[in-house]
């Protein structure tokens, strides 16, 4: 009983005193996603102090060039992809496994990204970068709609702000 208590004040004092009665798989299940969307946000601005190197390995020497194709085009892509996996994320979730959902968006935007390493041509470049999109557009609505899930109104503010913070810390880490 004392075990619970304390690990009850412990998730309390960091605002999370709702996963507490949920058992320790919920806990865990919590720790994970926050760390998930650390690593899956960690590779966003990999390849940004990179634009010029990476561009002339796929023979692309104009600064005009560099920024269009490695800055301009694949971000843009990338949002528009990411943006409508977001809507439509935000309706399944509503229709299907969130878990299962979470697990398809996390492969869709890993598996690209760790194909990235291995592009040969602009082209692979360009495809793999936006298909990570479909991976952080969908992980959005799925993160947001499982905490709603596991916290009530009054703590769902602190436990979005620790996926929140997750994203930032691997966006600024990443780089």
């Amino acid at each position: 009983m004392e075990s619970s208590q304390n690990s009850k004040s412990i998730l309390s004092y960091f605002g999370l005193g709702d996963l507490a009665g949920q058992g320790w798989r919920v806990i865990l299940a919590f720790w994970m996603i926050i760390a998930m969307t650390f690593f899956l946000f960690g590779d966003q601005n990999l390849i940004a102090p990179n634009l010029k190197n990476i561009a002339a390995s796929f023979g692309i020497t104009d600064q005009k060039e560099i920024d269009w194709y490695m800055g301009g085009l694949i971000p843009i892509f990338f949002f528009i992809l990411g943006g409508c996996v977001s809507l439509s994320m935000g309706y399944f979730s509503q229709k299907f496994s969130r878990k299962n959902l979470l697990i398809f968006s996390v492969l869709m935007g890993e598996i690209p990204c760790l194909l990235t390493g291995f592009s040969t041509s602009y082209f692979e470049f360009f495809i793999f970068r936006v298909l990570c999109g479909f991976g952080l557009g969908g992980v959005f609505p799925i993160l947001f709609s499982i905490v709603g899930d596991y916290f009530s109104s009054k703590s769902r503010v602190t436990a979005t702000a620790y996926v929140s913070l997750a994203m930032g810390l691997g966006v600024g880490i990443g780089q």
